[in-house]
């Protein structure tokens, strides 16, 4: 929990809103949540709610992002598109599941895909620089892959990438994995985020959770 954020205050905001749906308690709230740095799922319908009333609440935009269910595939808002068409501060798990939404509604809205196009390929080849991959990211590499825009240097990256395995953990308590292969001389030591790891594997291995 972090600090600043008080339950029982939060209850009494949301018991206001129940009571009479006015606008300006959504601002409340939505203020509120962000001020004290809650972006988990459970919120989001907030952020959603003062993004369907246009209201104008600073980190707003980037809390609807924060707060997306990474295994959500559905159309943003038209306002969100708008806002993130250019470089964003946002982590980059965060933009990916916006790019990947972008992907999925490609057929249906063409012309949003186009306008992201650009920035979508120069995101991907960041990441595939820095081996990063997720569910999200897979998206937005095959996509890029499917372009043609892979040269040498991004090949030798991106081989490394496609022997990434995704690791789910169902023990709360665990929050790192560590992996022994035969053809390395040492572990790779990955977090777990949300209950999932992605580990690269060249052969068989044992695996380690702490």
């Amino acid at each position: 929990m972090n600090q600043g954020f008080h339950p029982v205050h939060f209850e009494l905001m949301q018991a206001a809103y129940g009571t009479e749906e006015k606008p300006e308690y959504v601002g409340q709230i939505c203020s509120y949540l962000i001020r004290t740095q809650q972006f988990d799922t459970k919120f989001h319908h907030w952020y959603e709610k003062g993004i369907e009333l246009e209201l104008r609440i600073t980190g707003l935009y980037e809390a609807y992002l924060m707060s997306l269910d990474e295994r959500e595939i559905a159309s943003v808002p038209k306002i969100i598109r708008m806002y993130f068409q250019y470089d964003s501060n946002l982590p980059y798990r965060k933009m990916a599941i916006l790019y990947n939404n972008i992907i999925a509604s490609k057929e249906s809205e063409p012309e949003i895909y186009e306008q992201y196009r650009r920035v979508m390929s120069r995101f991907a080849m960041e990441q595939i620089e820095q081996e990063h991959v997720d569910d999200n990211l897979a998206v937005v590499y095959e996509d890029m892959l499917e372009l043609g825009l892979v040269n040498e240097e991004l090949a030798k990256c991106l081989s490394n990438i496609l022997f990434a395995h995704k690791l789910v953990i169902m023990q709360p308590h665990i929050f790192r994995a560590i992996v022994y292969q035969k053809q390395m001389k040492d572990p790779q030591i990955v977090p777990i985020v949300n209950g999932c790891a992605y580990v690269s594997l060249f052969c068989r291995g044992i695996c380690h959770f702490v």
